[in-house]
């Protein structure tokens, strides 16, 4: 019997219903749906079209298993579904060869080379589309050094545990062991170590649609080859993980008490540290495909690459940024020949900061309510608004709380009154 002929396939798929890219990153392995049972062999190369908004060929597999029923899939890859569409009775196994990041694989390069339509489903590929593809195919992704990683939704007893750990010896290595049963690809291929870390984004599994706390990644290992060729290494990492993290008692390889879920990565990081000011996971990122990262997370698990952001770790605060320019005002006054040395020193432009304000959420009613008590006029020196607004063509008036909120004012009608801009900066700043 002679061999089968590899057939190439090129499968389209949709990223607000499954996230392919990220899939494949973490995973490796994806199990593909076929519910037109196509006669797809093992052997065969498929290419996958994302389409809106990456709309090219971004990833290149082969099939390593057909025929799947529903009693033989992975089922690891619930974090990448975005929609309830992916059922079938029919399955094949995918296995990532390459990304590919080439505009020359677009839709518009591959109508234009053999491509008779956009993809839809799946379609075999042409001898002339096929030979433009294999020309292009070679370009293909490559890590930013700025890049990071963000795992979603780690214990906090974990992280807390590590931070305590780090109080004792700052210089502590610690470890993260994510429930995953896929290879965390992108730490594999980017090899972290303690000279070339990657800023490390962590979720909690209570707060998974916000960063709490971010580390550095210094280390990656894969611990099913770890448990087979260095037993000696998992002996020191269990007596390691009983002093410094003892809420995780050892290296585990199974995370249910089966023993059929897999546990593969063994992060480790050091210089963990709770933020001071959280933020929310849609400002990260993805690298993959340019878009942010979704904040209503129903589940934890999975990663991502994203990009590295400047972060806040030490808020400025607005209320200190204006004590110390009128305490700088105030001896610049009294040392003019130091001012205007200094100013011959100075830069021009003003440096930029991160600032945090302290605010108050106002009641809107009671803002109306004045405006329209005061019908234009304000009701302090009684003469009518400057000018009208912009926005809605209403006599501009501000409103003033006679007992400032900050000092304990109540935000009601009786407390606030509509005033010029001119008295409201003299009731601020007037003797």
């Amino acid at each position: 019997m002679s061999k089968a002929e590899i057939t190439n396939w090129l499968i389209s798929s949709n990223p607000s219903q499954f996230n392919a890219i990220d899939a494949f990153k973490e995973l490796g392995e994806v199990d593909w749906t076929n519910p037109s049972n196509n006669r797809i062999n093992i052997g065969d190369i498929v290419y996958i079209y994302i389409s809106k908004p990456i709309q090219k060929i971004a990833i290149k597999t082969i099939v390593i298993k057909s025929d799947i029923g529903e009693d033989e899939l992975l089922a690891n890859d619930e974090e990448y579904i975005l929609s309830d569409s992916f059922t079938a009775d029919n399955y094949f196994r995918l296995k990532l060869i390459q990304f590919i990041d080439n505009d020359l694989l677009d839709s518009t390069h591959l109508l234009q080379n053999g491509l008779n339509a956009i993809p839809l489903g799946k379609q075999t590929i042409k001898s002339e589309l096929l030979k433009y593809i294999l020309d292009n195919e070679n370009s293909t992704i490559e890590p930013l050094s700025n890049n990071a990683f963000f795992e979603n939704g780690v214990y906090e007893t974990v992280l807390t545990e590590i931070i305590t750990a780090q109080e004792i010896n700052p210089n502590i290595t610690s470890y993260i062991q994510p429930y995953s049963s896929g290879t965390t690809v992108y730490l594999k291929e980017q090899e972290p170590t303690p000279d070339n870390p990657i800023t490390f984004y962590i979720s909690t599994t209570t707060n998974l649609g916000t960063v709490q706390y971010i580390g550095e990644i210094i280390g990656w290992e894969d611990k099913r080859e770890l448990f087979v060729s260095d037993p000696n290494r998992v002996q020191v990492l269990n007596k390691h993980i009983l002093e410094f993290q003892p809420g995780e008692k050892e290296i585990y390889k199974y995370s249910d008490d089966t023993k059929t879920k897999e546990c593969v990565n063994l992060i480790s990081i050091r210089n963990l540290r709770k933020l001071a000011l959280p933020f929310s996971v849609s400002m990260l990122v993805k690298v993959s495909d340019g878009t942010p990262l979704k904040a209503t997370r129903s589940q934890a698990g999975g990663w991502s690459e994203v990009y590295e952001l400047d972060v806040i770790e030490s808020p400025v605060f607005l209320d200190d940024i204006n004590a110390e320019l009128e305490k700088n005002i105030v001896e610049s006054k009294l040392m003019s020949q130091g001012r205007r040395k200094r100013l011959e020193q100075a830069s021009e432009y003003a440096s930029e900061v991160q600032i945090v304000s302290r605010g108050f959420k106002r009641n809107a009613d009671v803002i109306v309510e004045v405006l329209e008590r005061a019908n234009g006029v304000c009701e302090k020196c009684g003469c009518d608004a400057p000018f009208i607004r912009a926005k809605d063509n209403t006599p501009y008036l501000e409103v003033h709380h006679q007992i400032r909120l900050a000092d304990g004012g109540k935000d009601n009608v009786d407390n606030a009154i509509a005033v010029c801009p001119n008295c409201h900066r003299e009731l601020h700043f007037g003797v």
